[in-house]
């Protein structure tokens, strides 16, 4: 099976959302992870959409509002690990349920 680019983005999201538990990344790195995480969460609204999935549709508009590159939001780190951790989980398990 080839891997569509939506999949690689999903699967390279939730690598770079693992990797951001690790204490040695500079902020530029954050960066690039919000904005990232933020597209691919977005092209997610869209393949929810096109299977008719609302609640998985619900659940990536939240994500992409939380990593907003434009207005990012500004919360405690220990609550940014357990996003990453969450979404990461969220990213592969799209990817390997809607067979993207």
């Amino acid at each position: 099976m080839k891997p569509s680019i939506p999949r690689l983005a999903a699967f390279v999201s939730a690598l770079l959302l693992a990797l951001s538990l690790l204490p040695v990344w500079p902020g530029a790195y954050y960066l690039v992870l919000t904005y990232f995480v933020g597209i691919t969460a977005v092209v997610m609204v869209v393949r929810a959409q096109e299977t008719r999935s609302q609640p998985w549709m619900m659940a990536w508009i939240v994500i992409a509002v939380l990593y907003n590159p434009i207005a990012p939001l500004r919360l405690p780190p220990p609550l940014y690990e357990m996003l990453n951790v969450i979404c990461g989980s969220l990213f592969v398990i799209c990817a390997r349920r809607f067979r993207l």
